[in-house]
C-alpha cells in the first residue's frame, strides 16, 4: 500500500511508510524542527515585551491582569467575587485599574526570619533532644504531669510537624539519668 504525502518542510510529495511520517527525509525534519524551536524562542521574547507592555498600562483587563499575575482566569474570577481584587465597569467590558492589582500584590510581602532562628535551624540536632514520648515512658510519667513540671522549670518543647521534643540536658537536670532503659523503634 502506497502513502503519498506532501513533506511539512520542504513541500514535497513522497511514499510515505507509516500514515503518521511527516517529512520526506531526516534532514527535513531536523531542519524543520530546528525552525520551530527558533520560532518559539522568538515568540518568548515577544511574552516579555508584551508582559512590559501590559506592566505599563494604566487599566487591564481580565486576559490582562491573568497574564500579569500570572494566574487562571478561573483564579481572578474568585479573588473579584471575594473583593481581593476591585473592577470598574465600562458599559458592559470588565476593567482593573492597575493600582487595584499593585494594592493587591502588596499584601504578599516577604517575612524576613530573623538570625536567631537560621541558627537554630542550621545547628539542630535531634539526637540532643528526647520525644516526650520518650520522656513519659523512661520516667513513668503522664502528659499532663510532664508538661506541669516544663511549666514550672520554664523549660519550652521543640514542635518538629505534630511531635514534640525536649532538650535531654534539661530532663536530665530536672529528672535525673534515666533509670528504665530507653526503647529504640
Amino acid at each position: 500500500m502506497e502513502i503519498l504525502k506532501i513533506c511539512e518542510y520542504c513541500k514535497n510529495e513522497f511514499k510515505a511508510q507509516r500514515i503518521s511520517t511527516r517529512y520526506c527525509s531526516p534532514d527535513c525534519n531536523k531542519t524543520h524542527y530546528k525552525l520551530l524551536s527558533r520560532k518559539r524562542v522568538f515568540s518568548n521574547t515577544n511574552k516579555l515585551s508584551r508582559k512590559n507592555e501590559i506592566s505599563n498600562k494604566e487599566f487591564l483587563s481580565i486576559n490582562e491582569t491573568c497574564e500579569l499575575l500570572g494566574i487562571s482566569r478561573s483564579t481572578l474570577n474568585r479573588y473579584i467575587k471575594t473583593k481581593k481584587i476591585e473592577i470598574n465597569k465600562l458599559h458592559k467590558k470588565i476593567i482593573i485599574k492597575r493600582e487595584y492589582v499593585d494594592n493587591f500584590l502588596e499584601q504578599f510581602h516577604v517575612v524576613n526570619i530573623p538570625e536567631e532562628v537560621i541558627d537554630f535551624k542550621n545547628n539542630f540536632n535531634i539526637n540532643d533532644y528526647y520525644y516526650t514520648g520518650e520522656v513519659i515512658n523512661m520516667y513513668s510519667t503522664t502528659g499532663n504531669s510532664l508538661n506541669n513540671i516544663l511549666e514550672k522549670n520554664n523549660i519550652s518543647k521543640i514542635k518538629v510537624g505534630s511531635h514534640s521534643f525536649i532538650l535531654k540536658k534539661d530532663i536530665i537536670r530536672i529528672f535525673g539519668k534515666p533509670q528504665i532503659p530507653q526503647k529504640n523503634g
